[in-house]
Order: structure tokens, then sequence, then C-alpha cells
């Protein structure tokens, strides 16, 4: 399974990545880019208390994601941008152990 299908795949709810048209010239940035802002909208890393907040979605779907949480969290750096990308790459090169906690999920209509 390539984990990016979570970025991509919707329910229509809030909390779920916006609607995107796909085609297959285009699927890999695409994808990509899904990946980048859905992971800018649903991702917190906190360098100061050494945590990441991320989707449920990211619960949900952990072994899409990597075998441990390192794993987990080393497979978001391509898609974060900037602050986010330099805090959790130096979280990660520590070697501690690093806080996750999940968002809850807004299964209201996304209108």
């Amino acid at each position: 399974v390539d984990p990016r299908i979570h970025f991509a795949l919707v329910c229509g709810a809030r909390s779920c990545p916006p609607i995107k048209l796909y085609t297959p010239a285009t699927l890999e940035e695409g994808l990509a880019a899904a990946g980048e802002a859905f992971c800018a909208s649903e991702v917190v890393v906190d360098r100061a208390s050494h945590s990441v907040t991320l989707s449920s979605i990211f619960k949900w779907y952990a072994p899409d994601f990597g075998r441990t949480a390192r794993e987990r969290l080393a497979y978001l750096l391509p898609f974060l941008q900037g602050a986010q990308r330099a805090d959790l790459a130096a979280m990660l090169a520590t070697g501690r152990t690093i806080r996750v906690a999940y968002a809850p999920y807004d299964w209201g209509v996304n209108e």
C-alpha cells in the first residue's frame, strides 16, 4: 500500500483531506502535493515539549506509514516544510522518545 493514499482518499468529513482530481499523468505530483497540504494542516511538531500531534488517520493506518513510531515519524519528513521539518528531524536525531498524540477527528460534513 502506498501510504500517500491516506492524503488523497476522502470521506467528506472536515478532518479528511480536501477533494482533488488526480490523473495518471499527474498522479505522483498530486500525491506529493496532497501529502504536503495534509501534513501542513494536520501535523504539529513541538520541539520544546519533544512531541508531535497527528491526525487520527496516522493512528488508524499506522502500519501503512512504518513498523515503528520512529519510522512513521520519519516517513512524514518529506511532506513537512520549514521549521516543522527541521524540528522533527532534530528530534529524531536525538534518539530520545518523541511523545505522539492524536488530534480528535472531526466527522462533521466538510462543506
